[in-house]
């Protein structure tokens, strides 16, 4: 499916912000941060991976993901996660 049929990519504005995992069936983390930063410049965005190398860090910095970050490490504590995300609604 492409990414313009993705609820999410056609009406970003509609979110605060986005978590979503690196290793997905149709696209990675990476392409769908990418469709999401086309639509929506402002838009907190975390990715979670199970591995994080420096070119994963480098590329994902590039395109201005907010987070990324290891898996076991996101779901423990979403709300400090958040907070990061979204300081105008601590």
């Amino acid at each position: 499916m492409p990414v313009s049929h993705w609820p999410l990519c056609a009406r970003p504005v509609e979110f605060d912000a986005v978590v979503t995992d690196y290793s997905m069936p149709a696209m990675s983390g990476l392409e769908f941060a990418l469709a999401l930063r086309e639509r929506a410049k402002n838009l907190p965005i975390a990715v979670r991976s199970g591995v994080i190398s420096d070119d994963m860090l480098q590329a994902f910095g590039r395109i201005g993901v907010h987070e990324l970050m290891r898996k076991e490490n996101t779901l423990d504590a979403p709300g400090p996660l958040l907070r990061r995300m979204l300081p105008h609604c601590s």
